[in-house]
């Protein structure tokens, strides 16, 4: 993938944005039709196909949604949580849905769109409508990569130097779907209670898979600050299970950081290079969780809240041990 004139492509898109609209479906996981999501205005994302993925209890609750554009799916009780349904979805795509060449995976609490820019020749970025940028995802994802990308995975990698990295995204995802088909050990695992993004694209790299984040576009959603902030799945227990069985999966490959949405929370990130302090973690891991390398095996609230804490205790220390440079480094 090359891009010559990265100045140029940048301006071309700043110039042309809004003639980007999604043409591929639009795939959305939804629980129990929430205040604050898109749903009350689904025609802000695409003028084209749109697929509500529910819980068949649910159904009641999103039948006023169904029309021409926009399609519902219902999903058995059994798939309850947001990790094992983005599974079942994928699956069900892969195989039920083989007409369908490329979708965009989406949460139903996306709020705004964002693109990079340069004002007086200093970088920065600007608001688009979420349409637009779901459009320009889908034409950098068919023209560049055509297995599974996203746009920047934060707000810093939006403003950074590349137009596109292997860095991991979060909540809005294109994927070929003759690819997934392919490449099942690529999809998101059939698994509860784990930071399930970032699974995704360590798997991806252990399988010698190429993803591609753009990190010209980004995704705004529903931050805990926002007053209609309304995420079942980001509860702090989540979180803290989310984050301990990823690290039991991803090991020396997720990089560990304090979360800026969740006070006093550590969160991880998943990295090609592996962390120097592993070796920690893992000692913590042993004293707390036998077997902890076996995902059959589950364990009480108090475990993990103790390993959790545990963890957090050890960060604290290592980052006040170094010099602020440092400090920067690792939270980066």
């Amino acid at each position: 993938m090359i891009i010559e004139n990265q100045n140029k492509f940048i301006e071309d898109l700043n110039n042309s944005y809004k003639t980007f609209s999604p043409k591929c479906p639009l795939v959305i996981p939804s629980y129990q039709n929430r205040s604050g999501t898109v749903l009350k205005n689904l025609k802000s994302l695409s003028d084209n196909k749109i697929i509500l993925f529910i819980y068949d209890t649910d159904y009641p609750l999103y039948k006023q949604y169904e029309n021409e554009q926009v399609e519902i799916v219902q999903i058995k009780e059994n798939w309850r949580s947001i990790q094992k349904k983005r599974h079942w979805i994928q699956d069900y795509m892969a195989n039920k849905r083989t007409e369908i060449k490329t979708y965009i995976m989406l949460d139903d609490d996306i709020r705004k769109g964002k693109l990079r820019t340069t004002v007086d020749g200093k970088k920065t970025s600007r608001y688009i409508p979420v349409k637009n940028t779901l459009g320009i995802l889908e034409h950098l994802h068919t023209t560049y990569c055509n297995t599974v990308s996203c746009g920047a995975g934060t707000n810093l990698g939006l403003l950074g130097n590349h137009l596109y990295t292997d860095s991991p995204g979060y909540q809005v995802f294109c994927f070929n779907n003759d690819w997934v088909r392919k490449n099942p050990n690529c999809m998101f695992r059939d698994l509860q209670n784990v930071s399930e993004d970032n699974v995704l694209w360590f798997d991806c790299w252990k399988n010698d898979q190429p993803y591609c984040c753009f990190e010209l576009i980004y995704f705004e959603c529903a931050s805990q600050r926002q007053k209609n902030y309304s995420s079942i799945a980001s509860t702090q227990i989540n979180i803290m299970k989310n984050n301990i069985n990823a690290v039991r999966i991803i090991q020396n490959n997720c990089k560990l950081f304090f979360s800026k949405e969740w006070t006093g929370a550590w969160c991880i990130k998943y990295t090609k290079e592996c962390i120097d302090y592993w070796g920690d973690i893992k000692t913590i891991l042993d004293r707390n969780m036998p077997n902890w390398n076996d995902l059959s095996v589950t364990y009480s609230i108090n475990v993990y809240t103790a390993v959790y804490d545990e963890i957090k205790t050890y960060l604290e220390t290592v980052l006040y041990s170094k010099p602020q440079s440092a400090v920067d480094d690792f939270l980066s």
